[in-house]
């Protein structure tokens, strides 16, 4: 690079080297990360988008399947295919109504939201497991499942404070879904 600053390299255990143009190289933290949090529906992002996402290393095909809907063939979309997964991911998300209670929801500095067996079973994750409230109009919330029998089967259990950063009232209809099978560490 003729002016600024070079790719970095590294060792992938957060320490690599940057090199700055007419100033040589220097050791430096490196922070990696596999995407942001976004706003709205993934399955609803351009497929053109997440094919050049993929092309350029920033996410694999796998988590173009899987978080974005996209169904990749000789490194291109296979439309029918794409259509046909992004309904399928779809129709795995549940739809709940909030329970607004008293206090925090987390475990360690981890927040949960917690739903009933019956609410777990349909979104296929299990306690510990990482879900999304999906949102429409803003940025989606992460949360690790927490399975209580005594939360009814069609309700979520939110802190007020939680409830209040989304704009969420008493009753108020979210969308839970499966991020991945990932399980809290313990």
């Amino acid at each position: 690079m003729a002016n600024g600053l070079q790719a970095p390299t590294g060792n992938g255990l957060g320490i690599g080297t940057l090199s700055f143009s007419g100033s040589g190289f220097i050791d430096a933290p490196l922070v990696s990360i596999t995407g942001g949090g976004g706003y709205g529906d993934p399955t609803g992002r351009d497929a053109s988008a997440v094919v050049r996402d993929v092309r350029f290393g920033f996410i694999s095909v796998s988590a173009a399947a899987s978080v974005y809907g996209v169904a990749l063939r000789d490194g291109n979309e296979d439309v029918a295919a794409t259509n046909a997964l992004r309904a399928r991911l779809r129709g795995q998300r549940v739809t709940l109504r909030t329970i607004l209670i008293d206090g925090e929801e987390r475990a360690g500095a981890r927040l949960t939201l917690r739903i009933a067996p019956s609410a777990a079973q349909r979104l296929s994750v299990g306690d510990g497991d990482l879900v999304e409230v999906a949102r429409e109009d803003g940025p989606a919330l992460l949360g690790w499942a927490q399975i209580g029998a005594d939360v009814p089967d069609d309700a979520c259990a939110f802190a007020i404070s939680t409830a209040s950063m989304l704009g969420l009232v008493q009753d108020a209809a979210i969308t839970l879904r499966r991020i991945h099978p990932q399980r809290r560490p313990t």
